[in-house]
């Protein structure tokens, strides 16, 4: 680097975003500054997101989805995208593209045909494992009945991780509902799952980042934002 002085921002490209001290810091080339160069680790300023950037997604379905048999875990299929923004839905997994903290949360009604109470257990599945403490138990009585449940919480997500969501119940009665519209209400669905950055942001490599230079120093960068 030179002695010149660099100020206001500039369009960069992170290469490198295994910050050792998990503060949320990149490496990046800034071509105006420094050509193919790559800078030294650059601390995060301000929200860290342009609006348009935000991750966000919420998937719904309308499929009654019921369990191959009594006690054996049911993955729930949201194949419906409502929105979203750097979150995907392939099938029963939900992918985000960025890492960070992320709010998650579900609201599922669940039905039942017979008339006698059973037992139901719903829960978190990350990369295909259950997430611990994640789970919900409760008796959905008979005659027969419908229960809506609902539950959220703060997860740690890498690029490419993908969420599911699972229920487990002691009769295959048990099942995922949805609710036609009528001339009065709207379709209700089965289940919603919602998901949005809640915190800790930390842009994958090849993402175009806004960069700026405590003092104009380029020794010294600092990422501004999503580009």
């Amino acid at each position: 680097m030179d002695d010149a002085k660099y100020y206001g921002m500039y369009r960069g490209v992170v290469v490198d975003n295994a910050d050792p001290l998990d503060r949320g810091r990149v490496k990046v080339i800034v071509p105006q500054v420094s050509g193919e160069a790559v800078t030294d680790w650059a601390w995060p300023v301000g929200g860290n997101l342009s609006q348009y950037m935000y991750p966000y997604g919420t998937f719904t379905t309308t499929v009654d989805q019921y369990p191959s048999g009594a006690n054996t875990a049911k993955i729930i299929t949201h194949e419906t995208v409502e929105d979203s923004n750097q979150i995907f839905v392939d099938g029963s997994r939900i992918y985000v593209e960025q890492s960070g903290d992320y709010f998650i949360q579900y609201s599922t009604t669940f039905a039942i045909n017979s008339s006698n109470a059973q037992t139901v257990d719903v829960w978190f599945k990350l990369n295909g494992q259950n997430i611990p403490r994640s789970n919900t138990k409760f008796i959905l009585s008979g005659n027969p009945n419908q229960r809506n449940v609902t539950k959220g919480g703060v997860i740690d997500l890498q690029a490419g991780d993908y969420l599911e969501l699972a229920f487990a119940a002691t009769d295959v009665n048990v099942h995922v509902a949805s609710d036609p519209a009528t001339s009065v209400h709207p379709l209700s669905a089965g289940s919603v799952f919602s998901i949005h950055l809640a915190g800790k942001f930390k842009p994958k490599p090849e993402t175009a980042v806004w960069v700026s230079f405590e003092g104009g120093d380029p020794n010294f960068p600092l990422w501004i934002g999503v580009c």
